[in-house]
């Protein structure tokens, strides 16, 4: 139980310097950190390939990944973004317009309640919200679990996606 505080602490400590120094990040370096991610994604041959995709729909100081949904919408892929659902669970529900998102129970951007739920078999590609990854691939999220809950049950391609 010790190790488990222990570890615990060390990520809080964590999280609060990696949010400390991109929250200082100036908006033009930003915007090039943000541009460098996504030529980056667009590199992938699971991005290039998807059809529906979910995506978390970034808030300061993490990528705007709403500037991807044109992009996507225009190219014919079916969208789906996280929706905080009771018990820290989140569903996909599929939105076809940046105006479908309301700021939900965190301050994200989330879809409206009447947008379609999207079952994981349908999903080809998550984009994957990270404060960090380390060197073997694990994720440092915000501590809220809803990211780790849902993959443990999602079977198709995950791509994280964090500033350097």
């Amino acid at each position: 139980m010790a190790s488990i505080i222990e570890t615990e602490k060390k990520k809080a400590a964590l999280r609060s310097v990696i949010l400390k120094e991109q929250r200082s990040m100036s908006r033009v370096g930003r915007e090039a950190s943000d541009k460098e991610l996504f030529d980056q994604l667009s590199e992938l041959p699971q991005w290039r390939k998807a059809k529906t995709v979910f995506l978390f729909v970034g808030v300061l100081p993490e990528p705007n990944t709403a500037l991807l949904l044109p992009r996507l919408i225009s190219g014919g892929v079916r969208i789906a973004a996280p929706l905080s659902a009771a018990s820290g669970r989140m569903e996909a529900r599929q939105i076809t317009d940046v105006e479908q998102l309301k700021p939900g129970r965190f301050g994200i951007l989330e879809p409206q309640e009447g947008c379609p739920l999207v079952s994981k078999e349908e999903i080809e590609l998550v984009l994957v919200p990270a404060l960090c990854y380390d060197r073997r691939g694990f994720r440092l999220g915000r501590g809220g679990g809803y990211y780790d809950r849902y993959l443990a049950e999602y079977r198709g391609v995950s791509v994280g996606l964090c500033r350097e």
